[in-house]
């Protein structure tokens, strides 16, 4: 039985953090392209955003975070 190796590599990860705004779709998935696209000058392979980072969201109706 012959076992199948393969070499390890490095990926390279960014973080993303902005401010959404609540209920601008259009507006953050513009803001996301522009970031992802900056990560992705910069090296990154792979891009994690915040929850909800396209729609924003609030806690309470008024709180938005």
């Amino acid at each position: 039985m012959s076992v199948k190796t393969s070499a390890a590599r490095t990926v390279t990860v960014a973080t993303v953090q902005f401010e959404p705004i609540v209920g601008d779709r259009a507006g953050n998935l513009a803001a996301i392209e522009r970031l992802v696209r900056s990560a992705k000058t910069r090296g990154a392979e792979i891009v994690v955003l915040p929850e909800l980072a396209d729609s924003g969201y609030s806690f309470r109706d008024g709180d938005e975070v």
